[in-house]
């Protein structure tokens, strides 16, 4: 089964039985209605069946929210392809534009198809039916089988040719082409997987000359010829009556092995390499900094916000949603003046009397009956006034 392109139509097409001839499976489609997401789920033949009146009306919430949905039936099995509107991809954009936290600007030539996968799946799965049932739920009750998102071919093969083949081994990441295709995220981790595979050459360098070091003195070593000819004898490794049937003495030359390994990887050199690591590590990370700085600020991500994107999906997410002209209005502005000036007062009265608590609480604890109390009153004070300050704390910050 295939997917073939004419000047201006796609058709899905199949091999007949001779494995030669070419049998059209549907009627041709537009080109230009191609999907961002597909969704899939088994052909229901009752219209009044549950599983297809919260197919039909999960549907109908993504149509209010202007998203194409396309139909497509095949075997036993129905394709829903879904494409995001323009506009919701200019509101998502202009909203990154003018945003405080997520200021940037995106790509001349429009979103990235990664970005309008993000956008589709944010709005699948923040879109309910009347019964309070989002597509997690609905995919639970076999309400739909799947979901998933569809590739780039072009883009796949680019890849394919530039980046996930053994031929590019020793080549640079086209990080650039991995941004647009999988999103920032991925691109900023094979960024620092490649980054920390360079640098990682002159730490193995050092291991290496270390570990041969090791080797060269091998048969040298002082340590290996105490323990090798050595004629001590060691105690039982367990004690009692019983044990000792079991456990006997044994000779320190008996672990002449096991200190030739050890030497190998623990030796003189060891040390000199601990430092080395320590200073190479701060290296790294101060140059990691420099050359991820470089490509975030060429990608416009440098202040970027996960938090203020999802603020953004939300509002893009809701078709209800309209924008407010903003008006100034002096009574707003007085009473919040006057709440802050309110709150302010309230935070420096609440601070002071915690102090003066804890210069009360002292010799009122000193009076005490019980003589742990008068000897610790100072100590006691303290803690109450720490235990105190904590509680007005939280009932601040709530």
């Amino acid at each position: 089964m295939f997917f073939k392109n004419t000047e201006d139509q796609m058709e899905l097409w199949d091999k007949g039985t001779d494995g030669q001839s070419n049998v059209p499976l549907l009627h041709s489609l537009p080109i230009q209605r191609t999907c961002d997401y597909v969704l899939v789920a088994n052909k229901v033949d009752d219209d009044t069946n549950q599983r297809s009146l919260r197919q039909s009306a999960f549907l109908e919430e993504l149509k209010k929210k202007n998203i194409a949905v396309t139909e497509i039936k095949f075997d036993e099995k129905i394709f829903f392809g879904l494409r995001v509107p323009s506009e919701i991809l200019e509101n998502y954009q202009y909203l990154l534009k003018v945003s405080d936290s997520c200021n940037c600007c995106r790509e001349d030539n429009g979103i990235s198809q990664a970005n309008k996968i993000r956008i589709v799946n944010f709005i699948l799965n923040n879109t309910f039916i009347n019964t309070g049932e989002n597509l997690e739920e609905l995919m639970r009750k076999d309400v739909f089988e799947t979901m998933f998102c569809l590739h780039e071919k072009k883009d796949q093969k680019n890849l394919q040719q530039k980046w996930a083949r053994w031929s590019a081994l020793f080549k640079e990441q086209p990080f650039d082409d991995i941004k647009y295709y999988f999103g920032e995220k991925v691109a900023l981790y094979y960024l620092w997987l490649s980054w920390y595979t360079k640098l990682l050459i002159p730490a193995a360098a050092v291991g290496v000359v270390i570990f041969l070091y090791a080797l060269a003195f091998f048969n040298t070593s002082p340590l290996i010829k105490e323990v090798c000819d050595s004629n001590i004898t060691m105690c039982p490794r367990c004690d009692g009556n019983k044990a000792q049937s079991r456990c006997k003495a044994w000779q320190l030359s008996d672990t002449c092995t096991y200190a030739k390994v050890s030497h190998l990887f623990d030796n003189e050199g060891t040390v000199a390499f601990a430092m080395f690591m320590a200073i190479w590590a701060t290296f790294f990370l101060e140059l990691w900094k420099r050359h991820r700085a470089t490509y975030v600020s060429k990608w416009n991500v440098y202040d970027w916000c996960e938090e203020e994107e999802e603020l953004i999906m939300k509002i893009v997410n809701d078709p209800n949603c309209q924008p407010k002209e903003f008006r100034h209005s002096y009574l707003r502005s007085t009473l919040v003046l006057i709440l802050v000036t309110v709150m302010l007062m309230l935070i420096i009265g609440v601070a002071l009397a915690i102090v003066v608590f804890r210069v009360v609480a002292a010799p009122s604890i000193s009076k005490s009956e019980w003589k742990f109390m008068k000897d610790h009153a100072s100590t006691l004070a303290v803690m109450l006034g720490a235990v105190l300050h904590y509680v007005t704390m939280q009932i601040m910050t709530r």
